[in-house]
């Protein structure tokens, strides 16, 4: 059976269902649609306002000032390793 032969049995067999189930084929569209529906209008009654931002690293951990920096890592004799 082809590709071709195999969709349109399966199209056919899908419309059967739908002409017999006619409530649940018109439930399978409307319960997503009405779904979508009600977040759309709630989405809409939601306030939006922007949050300050705030920084949770603490940079007496991550910066220190006695140790190299990237750049400054070739002269060894000017930085220690180790305070």
């Amino acid at each position: 059976m082809s590709g071709k032969s195999h969709l349109v049995a399966l199209l056919k067999k899908n419309y059967m269902l739908w002409k017999r189930n006619w409530i649940f084929s018109i439930i399978e569209v409307g319960f997503p649609l009405g779904i979508a529906c009600f977040l759309f209008l709630f989405r809409s009654e939601v306030d939006r306002f922007n949050i300050e931002e705030k920084s949770y690293v603490n940079e007496a951990l991550y910066f220190y000032s006695h140790y190299p920096l990237t750049s400054e890592i070739i002269i060894v004799d000017k930085y220690p390793l180790l305070p």
